[in-house]
């Protein structure tokens, strides 16, 4: 099942976020109303967190999982882009910005843990401390269908997976109000456990959206949709309680949006599902991690030549820079790598 109305929310998703990064003094930040919600654009990362564990369910619970051939496919589409990334980031620091980093920063970003050490989870390609995030899940995933989401019935795996998101609230509220030196504020925002329930949350939202999406029925779809987005918007402008809502809190809205807007029925899902709006969603990937070494290359540039940074016009050549990389790098190199792999895995077999 591919559900290509959720993939443009990626692309909205991102350029928010690189707005959050690189917009200021701008429209966007100086309309009070754009500015509720760039300037929390920070919670749409754990948009995306709860999405991938959406999507990955509908990706593969009906499906018996090799782990070998899953694994080399979850590489394969993520790291190509995510190392020419890394690498890009390297090379300007020490060519450009003379910022060369520790051996410890460069192994722990070129081998995607650098979230599992807080303290530098934002070195380097800082955007990329997500991603390092989402490998871990990506290596959970496997185990959870296999031994869990097979194993138990639904109503069980809710009671566990709720109760958890649940703890994983209270803990991250917790240790927002009695931060200490060890469990400071990068590692309640970048430790991939303090994220795990949102990938579980969005899991367990896929399991729901399988099993009854044909009994789904709702003519005003598009009016709770409305009434969604409206409903999260307003929580953001009247965020004025001290909740910590940056490890899931939101789930309780983006769950079901992601289910609502995966019912294929009303004017969203047709506008969603808009061809160039699915391609843009396509290159988010692209857009969010390659953020950062368009923006240190355009700025030096910029600089080099005497015009001040603009933030539209790296927004446009971000998006076209990225539309070339999904094309020209994340596509070929997932062929490939894939291909090759599988093939020196079947010859080794044969003899």
């Amino acid at each position: 099942m591919k559900i290509e109305q959720l993939t443009f929310t990626r692309f909205l998703a991102a350029v928010v976020i690189v707005a959050l990064h690189y917009a200021d003094n701008t429209f966007l930040k100086t309309n009070k109303f754009l500015l509720i919600i760039i300037s929390q654009a920070a919670y749409f990362v754990s948009y995306f967190f709860v999405l991938s564990g959406f999507v990955m369910i509908i990706a593969y619970k009906a499906k018996k999982i090799n782990e070998t051939k899953y694994f080399i496919a979850r590489i394969a589409r993520i790291y190509p882009l995510y190392f020419c990334a890394l690498l890009a980031v390297y090379l300007l620091n020490i060519c450009v910005y003379k910022n060369p980093p520790s051996a410890l920063v460069f192994l722990s970003n070129l081998l995607c843990i650098q979230s599992w050490t807080p303290s530098i989870a934002l070195t380097l390609n800082s955007p990329s401390w997500s991603i390092s995030v989402e490998f871990f899940f990506y290596a959970a995933f496997p185990f959870l269908v296999k031994y869990i989401y097979s194993k138990f019935n639904l109503i069980l795996i809710t009671i566990c997976t709720i109760g958890l998101w649940l703890l994983s609230q209270m803990a991250a509220q917790y240790l927002e109000t009695n931060r200490t030196l060890l469990l400071d504020s990068n590692f309640i925002y970048f430790f991939p456990l303090m994220h795990f329930n949102e990938f579980l949350i969005g899991n367990l939202a896929a399991l729901f959206f399988l099993k009854y999406h044909n009994r789904i029925s709702f003519e005003l779809n598009d009016l709770i949709l409305i009434l969604l987005f409206l409903g999260l918007f307003l929580l953001l402008k009247y965020h004025y309680l001290p909740l910590q809502l940056h490890n899931g809190g939101l789930a309780i809205f983006f769950v079901p949006i992601l289910i609502f807007l995966s019912i294929k029925k009303g004017i969203i899902h047709k506008i969603l599902s808009w061809k160039p709006f699915v391609f843009l969603g396509e290159i988010s990937f692209s857009i969010y991690i390659l953020q950062l070494p368009v923006y240190l290359f355009y700025h030096f540039a910029f600089y080099y030549i005497g015009l001040t940074f603009n933030f539209y016009i790296y927004l446009i050549f971000l998006i076209i820079i990225s539309s070339f990389s999904y094309l020209w790098i994340e596509i070929p190199a997932k062929k490939m790598i894939t291909t090759w792999i599988l093939k020196s895995i079947k010859f080794k077999t044969s003899h």
